[in-house]
């Protein structure tokens, strides 16, 4: 999906931009948690691995597994200078503090507000909406 999106310049992230993304996967624990891409950048520096789209919106994720079964992913769209300045869309592993599973933050860590999502969202849907969704449709409210 990532290679389709850079050769049909949907981004502008180069193969090798996508190779450092998704680095060699790391493991962790005994029981051989293995996660591809980067781990969360809550800083959301630039200076992290990432992907670029062709509007200049970019974003990373991580995807962990265990027994090749997905368990966990985070998925984060940035728009620069825009409100709001992210999306993240989360599936936390069993077990996780947040009781909701899978949900989204639309732009604010801190307080707490997150939208509940069906949990049964694939990774490759989320991506499909990072590199096709999500976007500013130029409209303007009128009142």
């Amino acid at each position: 999906m990532l290679d389709g999106a850079a050769n049909d310049r949907r981004l502008r992230s180069t193969m090798s931009d996508i190779r450092q993304v998704l680095k060699p996967p790391y493991r962790s624990g005994a029981d051989e948690v293995i996660t591809v891409g980067d781990r969360r950048n809550f800083q959301r520096s630039t200076a992290h691995p990432h992907l670029v789209r062709n509007d200049g919106v970019w974003f990373d994720f991580a995807i962990t597994l265990r027994d090749w079964a997905v368990i966990a992913w985070s998925f984060e769209v940035r728009f620069p200078d825009q409100v709001p300045a992210f999306v993240r869309f989360d599936l936390n592993p069993p077990g996780h503090a947040n009781t909701v599973r899978c949900h989204l933050h639309p732009g604010t860590d801190d307080d707490g507000l997150s939208v509940p999502l069906a949990a049964d969202w694939t990774p490759e849907q989320v991506l499909g909406l990072m590199l096709n969704g999500l976007r500013r449709t130029g409209r303007v409210r009128v009142e």
